[in-house]
C-alpha cells in the first residue's frame, strides 16, 4: 500500500489582502468585457479559468507529495472542453444548465 511522504508544512501565511483583492475585481472586469464582445469570448475565458484551476489543482497535489499525470489532465481539461463546447455549439442549445452539467463532468474526471 503506497502512501505519499507529505512534505511538512510550514507555519500558514497571512493572505495578502489587495492582491487577492486586485485578482477578484480584474477577474471580474474581464468576464465583464468578455461577456460584452460575445459568447465566444466568455467561452474562452470560462476555459482558460478552469485550466488554470486545474493547474493549481496538480501543484498543490504535488506540494503534498502526490504524483499526478499533470500534462494529461490538462490536456484532458482541454480536449474536454472543446468538447462540451463543441456538443452545446452542434445543438444550437443556450441552455447553462447543459453546458454547466457537461463542465460538472469534465471536473468529475480530473
Amino acid at each position: 500500500n503506497y502512501e505519499p511522504a507529505a512534505e511538512p508544512m510550514g507555519p500558514a501565511t497571512e493572505r495578502d489582502l489587495p492582491v487577492a483583492i486586485g485578482a477578484g475585481v480584474a477577474l471580474g472586469v474581464a468576464v465583464l468585457v468578455a461577456a460584452k464582445i460575445g459568447a465566444a469570448a466568455l467561452v474562452v475565458l470560462v476555459a482558460a479559468v478552469l485550466v488554470v484551476a486545474a493547474f493549481e489543482l496538480y501543484e498543490t497535489l504535488r506540494t503534498r507529495g502526490y504524483h499526478p499525470a499533470t500534462l494529461l489532465g490538462l490536456v484532458g481539461t482541454i480536449v474536454g472542453m472543446m468538447w462540451v463546447f463543441a456538443d452545446v455549439g452542434q445543438s444550437g442549445s443556450t441552455d447553462p444548465a447543459k453546458l454547466a452539467q457537461g463542465i460538472a463532468l469534465i471536473l468529475e474526471r480530473v
